[in-house]
């Protein structure tokens, strides 16, 4: 990769008690990249995502934002540094409306909240048709568009996008990927994870391959396109 490092990941090992989610795991994301994380159900993505936002504790490993360590910073600290996380399953606030889902999560002042608010609206016009409406009314592609959004509300250097299309017609899925490389446009990196592994790769720069918490391959999409162990395992070559 040629891109200036904004993430790096060295020798990260997470245990569940005695069980090790991830053993040594070792990535990069430069500046204006999409790279996926791709991998079965239990691979270790998601434990990956909350391991780097803060919310786990790491056996051994750095995290770096930035040539930055992150080391024991709070997952607010982190958010204020440049990561923003878009979690698996959504989880909007129901009870307040698309426009107060997006106002809640800026840090700054109210010009910057209309600008933050109109770009996400620009991102996704479905949003900006139903801001007034309630979480809970929204379909779950809308919900979805919605925590892409709300995530973007700080401004992050750095997407955590874990399982975006989870749950979504395959048009739907498609809506909400198109939107990773808007978002990149926007000066946003993005790391994916998500188990549809045709669409990571279409959506992506460059990709590693998740096997029981381990990097079992690692390179640019297409060639993990057209490579046979990928194409056996995971796109049905």
């Amino acid at each position: 990769m040629n891109a200036e490092i904004l993430l790096r990941i060295d020798g990260l090992s997470v245990n569940y008690g005695r069980v090790k989610a991830l053993h040594d795991v070792s990535l990069l994301v430069g500046k204006g990249e999409a790279v996926a994380l791709i991998g079965a159900n239990g691979a270790g993505k998601s434990t990956m995502f909350k391991t780097v936002m803060g919310l786990l504790k790491p056996h051994k490993g750095t995290i770096a934002l930035a040539d930055r360590p992150l080391g024991t910073a709070s997952p607010q600290r982190r958010a204020r540094l440049g990561l923003g996380y878009s979690p698996e399953g959504r989880r909007v606030f129901p009870g307040l409306t698309v426009r107060e889902n997006l106002e809640v999560a800026v840090f700054g002042a109210s010009a910057e909240r209309r600008t933050l608010v109109d770009r996400a609206f620009d991102l996704f016009p479905a949003l900006g048709t139903r801001s007034a409406s309630y979480g809970w009314q929204l379909s779950g592609g809308q919900q979805q568009m919605l925590a892409i959004a709300r995530a973007l509300m700080g401004r992050p250097r750095l997407l955590l996008l874990d399982e975006p299309s989870l749950g979504l017609s395959p048009k739907l899925a498609d809506e909400v990927m198109r939107a990773v490389r808007d978002i990149i446009a926007d000066g946003t990196s993005v790391l994916l994870a998500e188990q549809n592994v045709a669409r990571s790769l279409a959506s992506c720069d460059r990709a590693y391959v998740l096997d029981v918490g381990r990097v079992a391959l690692s390179g640019p999409s297409d060639a993990l396109r057209d490579n046979e162990a990928v194409k056996k395992a995971y796109l049905g070559g």
